[in-house]
């Protein structure tokens, strides 16, 4: 840099032999008329990085041998029809403030086939812009960032272009035949700028395209066809965009293919067969999307290389990647997936990297990898799932151990989640013997709740087993409740009731309506189990007193306190009366003791009579409610007592499609809460819980709740009223 200011009209002459002629770097704000007059040989001319605002009319007259000049970053703010430059090729503009091109400023540069027209501040071009550019080889429109829209014609007389770059401007569509006549172009870059629709026929007759991006714009549909007649593209970038939906034939045509980017949209569904007659993609990438399901992927005969991180599959079914013959490369970290069929990788037998890490992965059968060549090195990634070290694990324990030398497995990170005594432990050092599993099971399977009106109620659902049980609510009116796999969130609501991620339900306000009967049901692989809640909402006296049968030391979200007493809550009733209740529990004692000789008995007795020992247990219950009742006033108890006997083995022998029938002898139970005191009823209650209490488990199961396991069965399938109706019939012979 030599800080040249000005020059003389004159500095040049008699240099008819000059070739190069280089003044870049100075601070030249004007060109004298006739300076460049003479020089015949010039051929290379720089004037890049000076300070020059106009180009006077016939500067560069007379320069005939001239090939390449630069004028990028000047201060240009307007430009007049360029000189006659039969030999120029080269021509650059950059970075000067040239907001509009007029018609035909080009045209007398035939021979031109590199414009540079970059960070010009472009704002309006004229339709014949380029008129008389046939030569033309690349064209250079990027960084414009008031450049909006391209006339339609802009582009017909250039057909020999074979680089267009028009990146980061502000184009917010494309018209349809935008680039027709541009039949030899290979490259067009249209990222970053704003376009948000593609009209059918923008890519019209670009027979010889090879590379395609447009990536970083607000794209949010895929037309159909809107990439036909691309038969030799090889890379379509349509990445960070706002794509949701793509038709089925989006990418009909593009059978030349190899490379598609389609990440980071808000893609939510793969239409099927949309990659259909991509026989030569090799890299497909899909990551950052919101796709929740994947079918089966069409035939890739030559893809390598699929890239599904950060989406939401929660799930991967049997053969999804079959038709994938060649993939090497799989990514599914951060997919929210729990669970993968057994034959989900059927069929990818060169695959070498599989990335399955940072899901929700609990357990993983080895049958998965039964496609895999263990011969050949795998590497494989597992790590940051919450695993369960249970029985479900044993087999990828073994086969780890087995194929270490082949399979290359980032222990990092791959640590047991479940049980609660392997917490935090590395999975391989928990040995095979140790993975065990159980089935479900509860501390108590019925459960008596009262709570005043208006105040709230945890019922709560605390099974154990190994694995984890999952839980299910069965409602008084029928519904099913649970939390959705994938959800976040601590709480549910289901109407009035909130569902926590403990399997707690809590009522906040209760009212009359919530009474009835509740079973929790548990399941894992190893079985099912119930528990039910009985719910008896007390019509509101004063009272902020909520009661539940177990502490909330099970991480229920709603605390007990203020607990009272039963026996200080219903602590009212007269002297006569408890001499009266004195003799009825010794009663009640004798029933007692005379039920469980029976029920120990009829335990050891064979499967057939089963059934006899069901109807002893309920006559049992419902002697003593008819005992308690004709003691009272004469109240007769048997007449609308429900023969659960009757009830439970028609229906076991029923047909299927009979199971939703009411049996006729199912008639309601009698309302004895006139005849009969609070205390009484609660009374009556309390000495029936003590007994199921005291009778072992292995007793009350048979006679109780298996009578009604062969109706929970019809839960998976959405029927719950003939569950629900077989525990209406215990509870009201109890």
């Amino acid at each position: 840099m030599t800080d040249i200011t000005t020059l003389s009209s004159e500095a040049f002459s008699g240099l008819s032999s000059l070739q190069y002629l280089y003044l870049y770097n100075n601070r030249i704000s004007t060109l004298p008329s006739g300076i460049f007059s003479g020089l015949n040989s010039l051929t290379k001319l720089q004037l890049q990085n000076n300070e020059i605002t106009a180009l006077p009319s016939a500067i560069f007259s007379g320069l005939n041998s001239l090939t390449n000049l630069r004028l990028d970053r000047n201060e240009i703010t307007a430009l007049l029809k360029l000189d006659n430059l039969p030999q120029l090729t080269s021509l650059n503009l950059n970075y000067n403030c040239i907001t509009a091109l007029q018609d035909g400023v080009f045209e007398r540069l035939t021979k031109l086939s590199t414009l540079y027209l970059q960070n010009t501040c472009i704002e309006n071009i004229s339709p014949s812009s380029f008129r008389g550019l046939t030569n033309l080889r690349y064209l250079y429109l990027s960084n414009n960032i008031n450049l909006k829209m391209l006339p339609t014609t802009l582009f017909d007389e250039v057909g020999n272009v074979t680089t267009l770059q028009l990146q980061y401007n502000a184009l917010t569509s494309l018209a349809s035949n935008q680039f027709s006549r541009l039949s030899r172009l290979t490259q067009l870059d249209l990222h970053n700028n704003d376009i948000t629709t593609l009209s059918p026929g923008a890519f019209n007759d670009l027979s010889s395209l090879l590379y395609l991006y447009l990536y970083n714009n607000k794209i949010s549909t895929l037309p159909s066809g809107i990439f036909s007649g691309l038969n030799s593209l090889t890379r379509l970038h349509l990445y960070n965009n706002d794509i949701t939906t793509m038709s089925p034939d989006a990418f009909n045509g593009l059978s030349s293919l190899q490379y598609l980017y389609l990440y980071n949209n808000e893609i939510s569904t793969l239409p099927s067969g949309i990659f259909s007659g991509l026989d030569s993609l090799t890299d497909l990438r899909l990551e950052r999307n919101e796709i929740k399901a994947l079918l089966k992927l069409d035939n890739l005969p030559q893809l390598t290389y699929l890239n599904l991180n950060y989406n939401c599959i929660t799930s991967l079914q049997d053969g999804v990647f079959e038709r994938l013959t060649k993939l090497r490369t799989l990514h599914l970290q951060n997919t929210c997936i729990e669970n993968i069929s057994p034959s989900a990788f059927r069929g990818l037998t060169n695959l070498r990297y599989l990335y399955l890490n940072n899901n929700k992965l609990s357990a993983l059968s080895i049958a998965v990898f039964d496609d895999m060549k263990t011969e050949a090195y795998i590497n494989l990634y597992l790590h940051d799932n919450p695993w369960a070290c249970d029985c479900r694990l044993r087999g990828l324990r073994q086969w780890v151990e087995d194929n270490r030398e082949t399979i290359n497995i980032n222990l990092y990170g791959f640590t047991c989640q479940t049980p609660q005594t392997y917490a935090g432990l590395d999975f391989m050092d928990i040995s095979e013997e140790n993975m065990t599993c159980t089935s479900p099971e509860f501390s108590e399977l019925i459960r008596w709740i009262e709570v005043d009106e208006g105040n709230t109620v945890a019922l709560i659902c605390d099974a154990t087993g190994v694995p984890e049980p999952n839980v299910s609510w069965i409602t008084p009116n029928g519904d099913i409740v649970n939390k959705s796999s994938n959800s976040n969130d601590t709480t549910v609501e289901f109407g009035d009731l909130a569902l926590n991620n403990q399997g707690t339900i809590v009522i906040v306000r209760s009212q009359m309506k919530h009474s009835g009967l509740y079973a929790c049901i548990a399941v894992n692989l190893l079985g099912d189990a119930a528990c039910i809640t009985h719910l008896r909402i007390v019509q509101k006296v004063t009272s902020s007193t909520l009661y539940s049968t177990t502490a909330m030391d099970h991480n229920a979200t709603i605390p007990i306190t203020n607990a009272k007493s039963i026996s200080e809550h219903k602590s009212t009733v007269g002297i006569a009366t408890g001499t009266f209740f004195g003799g009825l529990f010794l009663g009640v004692g004798v029933i007692m003791m005379i039920f469980m000789i029976v029920v120990i008995r009829k335990r050891t007795s064979a499967e057939g009579n089963c059934r006899e020992q069901t109807s002893n247990l309920t006559f049992r219950f419902s002697d003593l409610k008819d005992t308690f009742k004709s003691r009272h006033d004469g109240v007769k108890g048997n007449d609308s007592i429900v023969d659960l006997n009757t009830t439970v083995m028609k229906n076991e022998g029923a047909d299927a499609t009979n199971r939703e029938e009411i049996p006729d002898r199912y008639v309601k139970p009698p309302e004895i809460s006139d005849q009969l005191s609070q205390k009484q009823i609660y009374e009556m209650q309390m000495q029936l819980k003590r007994m199921i209490h005291h009778t072992p488990l292995s007793h009350l199961t048979p006679g109780l709740l298996n009578m009604c396991m062969k109706p929970l069965q019809e839960i998976r399938t959405g029927k719950t009223s003939q569950f629900l109706r077989c525990l209406d019939g215990i509870v009201n012979n109890l």
